[in-house]
């Protein structure tokens, strides 16, 4: 099969997704746990998240061309075993992208539109989400790279722009209260980057098996790492970490007060409306890999280049899957709180779940399947 993309795109694809979760969980997590340490927390999340990249790409090294994760899982695994982590993992996709578009709606009703309904945005978000996940899926990767470069331009005329209003007295001591208090704060960090890389790794039936992905995707985490780093240290340095524990969004708080020449009173609005992009991406990613998750789980062998209001070969389970981010973008309750302990705790419990247990699952029992034969 020809490639459709290739690592570095996956990269791009990567930083891009990584931009949603890691906007809604750093600082306000980190600064909860570890107060004006936290600026060390994405350091210290640093090596734990290496190792399991060396976990991830040990594994990934068996996959065949033309197969991602989700595929790999499958040949691997002991059919019983794989075929149920790939339903588990579609059903949680599509429930992650219902979560996904609560989060965007309430982004933009507490910055920009505080007297608007949120139904108009899920709307929105879920139709461009469902153009891009029955679209051909090297469209989505491909979108990655050019969001991904105009969004890092943002992220540091932001940051630099946010220099003067940093008390480096906030930021200190770092270990205030104890060192454990670090520790408990590098947990979202690496949270979210084992997430990220685990759903980009179901997007690799698309790119070229080749050497060096361990290298490739460890100094993307390396820089990752720095940019958040930098961004806690603004955020944490600007407001202390007792109040960006409290805030809503609080990389979009930092915006507040910052002009662009003499053409913008604030460019607030600006930057919160660039970050549909990464929505946008995400679900296009969730939403294509959910769908093939549960067209293999359930015998269905997905091919390229697919008709987009195409119904065979199982991409019924596709709009099935779409329906579920619907009703579960429904069923969430109204209100911050809610939305807060969804995003604190639930999803990165689920996330853990996938990560952490049902993945290296795949691998044992894809070793006990190797001895035997």
């Amino acid at each position: 099969m020809k490639p459709q993309y290739d690592r570095r795109q996956l990269l791009y694809l990567s930083y891009v997704v990584f931009l949603a979760p890691a906007t809604r969980l750093i600082p306000v997590s980190t600064a909860a746990a570890a107060g004006s340490g936290s600026w060390l927390s994405p350091l210290i999340a640093l090596p734990f998240s290496l190792l399991y990249l060396l976990f991830l790409c040990r594994f990934l090294s068996l996959r065949r061309e033309g197969e991602g994760m989700a595929e790999l899982i499958l040949r691997t695994s002991a059919a019983p075993v794989g075929r149920t982590v790939l339903f588990l993992t579609g059903i949680y996709m599509f429930f992650y992208c219902g979560f996904l578009l609560r989060t965007g709606t309430s982004r933009f009703i507490s910055t920009i539109y505080s007297e608007s309904e949120p139904t108009v945005f899920v709307i929105t978000g879920l139709v461009l989400g469902a153009v891009a996940a029955l679209g051909p899926f090297k469209a989505t990767v491909r979108s990655a790279k050019i969001f991904g470069l105009f969004i890092i331009a943002v992220q540091l005329f932001v940051l630099l722009l946010s220099l003067d209003g940093i008390d480096p007295d906030r930021l200190l001591p770092v270990f205030d209260p104890d060192a454990g208090a670090l520790l408990e704060g590098a947990v979202p960090v690496f949270n979210v980057f084992v997430g990220v890389l685990v759903y980009v790794s179901f997007a690799e039936f698309g790119c070229q098996t080749k050497r060096g992905r361990f290298g490739a995707y460890a100094v993307w985490l390396v820089l990752c790492t720095l940019l958040l780093c930098l961004i806690t240290a603004a955020t944490v340095g600007s407001y202390g970490a007792e109040l960006t524990s409290r805030l809503i969004h609080p990389f979009f708080t930092l915006t507040r007060g910052i002009s662009l020449l003499s053409a913008l009173e604030r460019v607030e609005a600006f930057i919160v409306a660039i970050w549909i992009f990464p929505d946008f991406i995400m679900l296009g990613l969730m939403m294509s890999c959910g769908g093939r998750c549960l067209r293999l789980a359930l015998g269905f062998h997905p091919t390229d280049n697919e008709p987009a209001l195409s119904l065979g070969g199982g991409r019924v389970l596709l709009l099935l899957g779409i329906c579920l981010t619907a009703l579960t973008a429904a069923l969430i309750p109204d209100g911050t709180a809610a939305l807060r302990r969804l995003s604190e705790m639930y999803i990165p419990i689920l996330n853990c779940i996938l990560c952490l247990v049902l993945l290296p699952l795949c691998r044992i029992s894809s070793l006990f399947r190797r001895k035997k034969a």
